[in-house]
C-alpha cells in the first residue's frame, strides 16, 4: 500500500516536471520582439539586398566621369574596398533597431508583393527622369543668380 502511495506520488510529480518542462519550452521558444524584428529585417535584406543597391549608386558616381575606362576603373576600385556582407550586417542590425515590428512587417509585405518589386526595377529610370529635370531647372536658376536675368 505504502509502495502503491510512493509510486503514484513519483508519477505525479514525474508527470508535474515534464508539464512544467513542456511550459518553460514554449515560453522559451517564443521569440523577443528584438528577434523577430531582427528576424523580419533580414527576410527585409533578402528580399531587398543592400548590393545591388550600392552597385547601383555606385554606377551613378562612375557615369559622372567622361572616359569609360576610368568609370570601370573607379567602380572596380569602389567595389573592391567594400565589405558588401558588413555593410548588409549592418544595415539589418539597424533596421532592427529603428523600425517598430510592424513597420517591419509592413515593409515585408509591401515588398514581397510584385508590383512593388517591379516598381523598385524601375526607381532608377525615375530618379534619372528627375534628376536630369532638376539639374536643368538648378542650371537655369544658377545662370539667372549669375548674370541677373532668366537663361533662355
Amino acid at each position: 500500500m505504502m509502495m502503491r502511495l510512493n509510486m503514484r506520488l513519483f508519477l505525479m510529480l514525474l508527470l508535474s516536471g515534464v508539464f512544467l518542462v513542456i511550459a518553460g519550452t514554449d515560453a522559451q521558444a517564443e521569440p523577443t520582439p528584438a528577434e523577430q524584428r531582427l528576424a523580419l529585417s533580414k527576410e527585409l535584406h533578402r528580399i531587398k539586398p543592400v548590393k545591388p543597391q550600392i552597385d547601383r549608386a555606385i554606377d551613378r558616381m562612375a557615369a559622372q566621369i567622361p572616359d569609360p575606362a576610368e568609370q570601370k576603373s573607379f567602380a572596380a576600385s569602389i567595389r573592391r574596398a567594400l565589405n558588401y556582407k558588413g555593410i548588409e550586417e549592418t544595415s539589418m542590425k539597424a533596421m532592427a533597431d529603428i523600425f517598430t515590428l510592424e513597420e517591419l512587417q509592413a515593409m515585408v509585405a509591401y515588398y514581397s508583393k510584385p508590383e512593388a518589386i517591379s516598381a523598385a526595377e524601375k526607381m532608377p529610370e525615375y530618379q534619372k527622369a528627375l534628376g536630369e529635370e532638376m539639374t536643368k531647372m538648378l542650371d537655369r536658376a544658377m545662370m539667372e543668380l549669375r548674370t541677373g536675368r532668366a537663361a533662355d
